[in-house]
């Protein structure tokens, strides 16, 4: 979701418009974390499959307010409100085109504003903001509600730190920041407000490939290479081990890539490289990634390894090692992509794997998943379930699934796709 929104097509001006609203990203209240400078301020976040969200105010003038919580995304131009969040703002939308993102398709886009976005009383606006369905294109897929994205404007004025050991995020004045002390300094080329950043990727056959990244925290992923740069280094013959999986959803509809393992990833460094052995790469299907302007993503579950701070002041990104190693990432062991319906509470099997486990043992699109490892699914978020299936090879899940109202037990053994 990363490249959620990035170009406009058949864009109508926008004249500003005053609708009443403010946006205010929540402050922490006793968040315990070390800032990197005096003027840092701490705002929680939350890190759910590899995604980060963080906490914003929504002020709905007379009504009050309301806290909603955001996805944070460097790789999102402008910020984005979803169309019933606008609506219960009283926002007026004026159209504003069509755009594309990850995933095939395009989706219909509006303009409003002026509005006022504060990160803890930093005023970061008047902007005007994009408005989209955003909860209806990634709600499911992700399992809960998406109301907004707080893009690239929060990070060009901002020195922006993530403590993944905290959950806390630090967001300081660039004129009087400090590089953290002991960091790794990765060089970025900032366009557009969107960071680039040079990698290599050691293949399989052998070959070590240069690639320009986009370093996108919106991306679910360690790395996702684009289908141009697929087909053009003929990756399919490098990566004869694939397993075709859905990932979610962008402005474009559902996302696929077939993942791999490759040997070896290194991220460009002011000194030696960054290494990750034996990374999880998703290689573009379907037309998922179509960008001609970068090779791949470098995505939240690298960036989540480490302090990462990001300086675009400076064309820097700072990592500093967490205090334990995280495992490498693992793809479902289930062969179960699952999805959800909020109204309902329900998780449903959309898709199953073929040569899976989920598939020996008869589950089919469709049904429902009432229970694993007998706790309720409705008691559970989409994402407690997805990390269980994923959890270890060869661990026995017992599951109950419901096809046409009839409800039955399996016991399901998990096995390491890739």
């Amino acid at each position: 979701m990363g490249i959620l929104l990035r170009r406009i097509l058949h864009c109508a001006l926008l004249a500003p418009l005053s609708v009443g609203m403010t946006l205010a990203v929540a402050h922490a209240s006793g968040a315990q974390s070390t800032p990197i400078s005096e003027s840092a301020l701490p705002i929680p976040l939350q890190l759910e499959e590899a995604r980060v969200y963080v906490p914003v105010r929504v002020h709905l003038g007379a009504r009050g307010t309301a806290e909603r919580w955001f996805i944070l995304d460097t790789g999102a131009q402008p910020t984005l409100l979803d169309i019933a969040l606008a609506d219960s703002m009283g926002a007026t939308v004026t159209p504003a085109g069509m755009t594309t993102g990850a995933g095939r398709g395009t989706t219909r886009v509006g303009g409003a504003g002026p509005l006022t976005l504060d990160v803890t009383g930093i005023p970061l606006g008047p902007l005007t903001v994009r408005v989209a369905p955003l909860d209806s294109l990634l709600g499911a897929t992700s399992g809960r509600s998406v109301p907004g994205v707080v893009g690239s404007r929060f990070f060009r004025e901002h020195v922006v730190t993530l403590d993944f050991d905290s959950l806390v995020m630090h967001a300081s004045d660039p004129r009087t920041v400090r590089p953290p002390r002991d960091a790794i300094a990765v060089p970025l080329d900032v366009e557009g407000d969107v960071p680039y950043a040079r990698a290599w990727l050691t293949t399989p056959d052998g070959r070590r490939i240069p690639l320009r990244v986009l370093v996108d925290l919106g991306a679910k992923a360690t790395l996702l290479l684009t289908e141009p740069f697929v087909h053009a280094q003929r990756l399919e013959r490098a990566f004869p081990l694939r397993v075709e999986n859905p990932l979610g959803a962008g402005m474009g509809g559902p996302t696929r890539y077939a993942f791999a393992r490759a040997p070896l990833l290194e991220v460009a460094t002011t000194g030696a490289p960054l290494t990750l052995r034996e990374a999880l790469v998703g290689l573009s299907v379907g037309g998922t990634l179509r960008s001609a302007q970068y090779d791949a993503l470098l995505g939240a579950d690298f960036l989540a390894r480490y302090r990462v701070t990001f300086d675009y002041a400076r064309r820097r990104m700072h990592l500093v090692p967490r205090a334990r190693t995280l495992p490498r990432a693992e793809l479902d062991m289930s062969g179960l992509y699952l999805v959800s319906d909020r109204v309902a509470r329900r998780l449903i099997v959309q898709e199953v794997r073929p040569g899976s486990p989920a598939q020996s043992a008869d589950v089919r699109p469709g049904d429902v998943l009432i229970s694993v490892d007998g706790r309720a699914t409705a008691e559970l978020s989409l994402a407690a379930v997805r990390s269980v299936l994923r959890s270890a090879d060869g661990r026995v899940v017992r599951l109950v699934l419901s096809r046409d109202g009839v409800a039955r037990e399996l016991r399901l053994t998990l096995r390491r796709a890739i």
